[in-house]
């Protein structure tokens, strides 16, 4: 079970980049995605995104913000098993660490994109230790974090003057771990007290576990429970319940991760109602491929998620220069002579106006001034 990046990153290697951007050399960004939606992610995540060289990204990440990137920019998906044995890597972060100092050190633009905040459970800190051991700079650019954007998607504060001054943001899979009864002795015996809200990020698995610790350690069963399952995607769920309803769904368990948890009084809270369950879009639960270059495909995804569906950009067609434009120049040397000239497509045009020659736009026919 290797840690070395070729294990994770078996594709071409690039000579190094000129860099043209104004971006620093040998640094890394770790950029938050956001909880799904495209257009939730920030300005600057945008900005680098679009002048980055290599960008490793989570399963989380939205296909079609990887649909916004430059044809040329290398998408490395970043996955936790080792794909030439099938097992899982012994240090999954210090792996895509290792990768990350190597693409910086070729002289890459590298960002490293990751679904919500880079900061929140997000293995930011074992990636983040090759980079300081090498020397390499690298910036985190915040992103929306599932509990934020959970509580957007109910309508709910989490925090209120009166019922929550503090939010407490927990892994589901940390109590697992531990155990029941360590945890109630450790994190849960003190969450429970606290007059805040609770958060819990990946518990859907292990519901009985930490519910049972909660209450256990003095948390009231009836307190109140929403749950937010796959926010701002088009098959988003949630619902409101309790700590004894949650552990008693058999329905929820089921639900598609990432889940997010909210527990705390500041569900039921003066002047607080719960926002409706979003209306059914025309599209709701279908998934669309779109075969288009990434570059043509990015407006048809924002429609497609507009109207519910899950748009996933798989190319059929790459566009590229041909091997010798020499054809072309020809055959623009002479355009002034034909009746008809027929543009099949919308990238037909834009290798056509590379140099049109004199000659030719003094005869019958001239580009039209919206011609790329």
């Amino acid at each position: 079970m290797s840690n070395e990046p070729t294990a994770l990153h078996q594709q071409h290697r690039h000579a190094p980049v000129e860099n043209t951007t104004g971006m620093p050399q040998q640094c890394v960004w770790f950029v938050g995605a956001g909880p799904g939606v495209a257009d939730l992610l920030t300005v600057r995540a945008m900005r680098l995104l679009e002048a980055a060289d290599a960008v490793l990204y989570d399963v989380l990440v939205p296909p079609h913000l990887l649909g916004t990137l430059r044809p040329e920019v290398e998408q490395i998906p970043v996955c936790r098993d080792d794909p030439s044995t099938g097992r899982r890597f012994v240090d999954p972060g210090r792996a895509v660490g290792s990768l990350l100092v190597k693409l910086a050190t070729e002289g890459r633009r590298v960002v490293r994109l990751k679904g919500g905040d880079p900061s929140v459970f997000a293995r930011f800190a074992e990636e983040v230790l090759p980079l300081q051991e090498a020397g390499i700079r690298y910036e985190i650019v915040p992103g929306v974090t599932a509990a934020t954007a959970a509580a957007a998607a109910i309508a709910a504060p989490l925090t209120s003057r009166t019922e929550a001054s503090s939010v407490t943001l927990i892994t589901g899979h940390r109590a697992v771990d531990k155990g029941p009864a360590e945890a109630s002795d450790d994190d849960f015996a003190r969450l429970a007290t606290l007059p805040g809200t609770l958060v819990v990020y990946m518990g859907l698995e292990k519901i009985d576990c930490w519910t049972e610790s909660l209450i256990a350690a003095g948390r009231h069963e009836e307190t109140p429970v929403a749950v937010v399952s796959r926010c701002s995607w088009p098959d988003e769920r949630r619902c409101t319940t309790t700590l004894a309803g949650l552990r008693s769904s058999t329905s929820i368990r089921s639900w598609p991760s990432p889940a997010v948890i909210i527990v705390g009084e500041v569900l039921t809270s003066s002047g607080h109602k719960a926002a409706a369950a979003p209306a059914r879009q025309p599209l709701a639960g279908q998934q669309v491929l779109v075969t288009r270059p990434a570059s043509q495909a990015v407006e048809v995804l924002r429609l497609l998620t507009t109207a519910g569906a899950h748009g996933l950009c798989i190319p059929t067609v790459e566009i590229v220069p041909p091997p010798s434009w020499q054809p072309l120049d020809e055959a623009i040397q002479q355009a002034s002579t034909y009746d008809w000239i027929i543009f099949p497509a919308a990238t037909a045009l834009r290798p056509s106006r590379r140099g049109w020659p004199q000659q030719a736009t003094r005869g019958c026919w001239e580009p039209p001034a919206w011609l790329p």
